[in-house]
């Protein structure tokens, strides 16, 4: 698929930016493995409510957050579970599901921007008490970038 390509770059430039997005605030960090897998599944659920995204995402968000559910669990068993490492795949993860979305269409992207910042946020909340606006607002840029580059393609 087309968005992979995309994706690795998204995800690279998520990793770039992660090290700052965090230190607004401690309560809502995704400081442990459990968090962020909560926070996956939270978001996940968020959105699945949202109606904003086509049937054929489902699993591909389904299979994303299971490879970064593997990657903590390859972390933790080795060690290397750090709290800027997870904070890096949460947002690989969410600059995952910008990419599907977009890349998949179906809606108009600011109803699907929309879609997933709000169920960021709805995910953040329910998993740690508070809303990073920071982390929130960097995908949103991420989504920006996104319809960017698909003004650029077409």
């Amino acid at each position: 698929m087309i968005w992979t390509a995309r994706l690795l770059a998204l995800s690279f430039l998520a990793v770039l930016c992660a090290p700052g997005l965090f230190s607004q605030s401690a309560n809502a960090s995704l400081s442990s493995p459990e968090l962020l897998n909560s926070f996956i599944g939270s978001f996940k659920d968020h959105a699945g409510r949202t109606g904003t995204f086509p049937p054929s995402t489902i699993d591909d968000k389904t299979t994303i957050g299971d490879a970064i559910k593997y990657s903590v669990e390859k972390m933790v068993s080795i060690g290397k579970s750090s709290v800027s490492n997870l904070q890096a795949l949460s947002m690989a993860f969410a600059s995952s599901m910008v990419e599907i979305a977009v890349a998949d269409g179906g809606h108009n992207t600011e109803e699907i921007a929309a879609a997933i910042s709000e169920s960021l946020s709805l995910a953040f909340l329910q998993t740690t008490g508070a809303v990073n606006p920071q982390f929130v607002n960097e995908i949103s840029n991420l989504m920006n970038l996104s319809k960017l580059l698909e003004k650029c393609k077409a």
